[in-house]
């Protein structure tokens, strides 16, 4: 049986991989600092760990005694406020305590179980660093002790692999991207951001394959403007039960979206890809979903009804479901915003996007609200927040080139006859036969207190030309009911929404 060691194993990333590791059949060593019930049900043998303490550490040596070591995963970090890691603020206590367990624990651990990892047939040692260790990357300044705490782990990973090399030992830093973990909660907000257990599948999915770069990355199987060139690709075969606290909707396709830390590109990878097994739906854990996430994740699950009921590619199950999608979605959120603790109306939310994905599954595409919006995330927008700023101006613009007048007229009469947006709509002055579905999404998004311009999330017009080139590489701009294949189309959405 493999053997693996993680440290960092009780919430997180390192949570998430010892469970993925559990599953494939390793025998795992699952190390914290603080051991949960949880993490000891799981099947791994818990040990406390401080990865800065040298007798800890020996003792966790001790334990493992002369059993081989196939994988050693340094997982284990800390992250000071943002306020305390600041140039007027940081101390050298802060720098200290970040170096030891970011950087100098790695080096440690595996110093410590070298002699394990030489006894192994394939020993390999995942260091989980961050992009902000990049000297060349940093333009934003500050995260002094993180930052240089990360730059440093990258460069001892570096002369781990070349003194190992020689010794069969695979050493490779790992970036999981933004990862909704408590070590930085401003993080969960950001549309780029992933649950820890999509990050972990992600990265096993590419160590399973073999892919230790960009490159090769780029050569599994994605939906852009090629498929993938490997004809060897390894299915999943990782179980993963999620339990969703937003409403984006992900759990429920076998697609991930991945962004381009070089060209700013969001990849929308594709199966093998697997979802989830098991969908567990819990309307009293949701009620701790910040308000703001739930809203605008929920804007983005309307987003995908009303693409699909707007698009000339739909069909009528995927029709119905979008329809009873909305239908449920938008009285769910607006209720959730005025009392949050609603738990009925956030359980009809959830129900809601289970109907939004429906068309997903049927090869049913939304059009260009999703496909520009997936390349808005990567500027820093929150995902839902693209959807809040972009589907009105997408409609109208559908609209001015008369793509689908009547399916959009079929949205808004649907809108108009729920109750509570007939209500929204009757205090803005709307009189039934006279609005348009653009007007009737502006008024229902601006009653949830969302913002509806590019300039209010800080896109302004100097990052228009980077935004449209990269928008034109999504493949959901030629699915638009006005098929888009030109800059120009994209700066005249982009003008409606600046």
């Amino acid at each position: 049986m493999p053997t693996a060691v993680i440290t960092g194993a009780n919430s997180g990333i390192g949570n998430a991989l010892t469970k993925i590791l559990i599953s494939e059949k390793y025998e795992v060593y699952a190390c914290d600092i603080n051991i949960s019930p949880s993490l000891e049900s799981l099947g791994a043998h818990p040990i406390i760990l401080d990865v800065t303490d040298q007798s800890s550490v020996a003792s966790l040596k001790g334990r493992l005694g002369d059993t081989h070591l196939d994988v050693l995963f340094n997982v284990a970090g800390i992250m000071p406020p943002k306020s305390e890691d600041a140039l007027e603020a940081i101390t050298s206590s802060d720098l200290v305590r970040t170096f030891s367990t970011n950087a100098f624990g790695p080096l440690l651990l595996t110093q410590a179980f070298l002699p394990n990892l030489l006894a192994s047939q394939s020993p390999r040692v995942y260091n989980v660093s961050s992009r902000v260790g990049s000297i060349a990357d940093n333009s934003s300044g500050g995260a002094y002790a993180y930052r240089s705490s990360k730059a440093a782990l990258n460069a001892i990973s570096k002369s781990m692999a070349v003194d190992l090399k020689d010794k069969g030992v695979i050493v490779l830093i790992l970036h999981p991207g933004i990862v909704k973990t408590g070590l930085d909660p401003t993080s969960h907000e950001l549309e780029a951001a992933v649950e820890p257990e999509v990050a972990a599948k992600e990265l096993w999915e590419a160590l399973a394959n073999d892919t230790k770069t960009r490159e090769e990355l780029l050569d599994l199987p994605y939906l852009m403007d090629k498929k993938g060139s490997r004809p060897d690709v390894k299915a999943s075969t990782i179980p993963v039960i999620s339990i969703p606290t937003t409403l984006s909707g992900g759990e429920y396709s076998d697609y991930a979206g991945c962004t381009d830390d070089v060209s700013g590109v969001k990849y929308q990878f594709r199966p093998p890809l697997k979802g989830p097994s098991l969908i567990i739906l819990d309307a009293a854990l949701i009620i701790t979903t910040p308000i703001h996430t739930w809203l605008s994740t929920g804007v983005r699950a309307v987003d995908h009804c009303v693409e699909v009921l707007c698009s000339l590619q739909s069909d009528l199950l995927a029709d119905q479901a979008a329809s009873r999608g909305l239908k449920r979605l938008i009285p769910g959120l607006l209720l959730t915003k005025a009392n949050p603790c609603d738990t009925n109306a956030r359980y009809d939310c959830q129900l809601g996007v289970i109907d939004a994905m429906v068309p997903l599954n049927r090869n049913i595409f939304p059009g260009a609200s999703h496909g520009i919006g997936h390349m808005l995330g990567p500027m820093g927008v929150g995902h839902g927040e693209t959807s809040y700023i972009l589907l009105p101006s997408v409609c109208k613009y559908n609209a001015k080139y008369k793509a689908n007048v009547e399916r959009q007229k079929y949205v808004t009469a649907l809108l108009w006859a729920i109750p509570v947006v007939r209500d929204v709509l009757g205090a803005r002055g709307f009189v039934e036969e006279e609005v348009d579905l653009d007007d009737v999404l502006d008024a229902v998004i601006r009653e949830l207190g969302m913002s509806r311009s590019l300039k209010e999330v800080g896109v302004w017009r100097e990052r228009f030309e980077e935004l449209a080139v990269n928008s034109l590489s999504d493949p959901l701009l030629p699915t638009n009911p006005v098929p888009i294949h030109s800059r120009e189309q994209v700066m005249e959405i982009l003008e409606m929404c600046a």
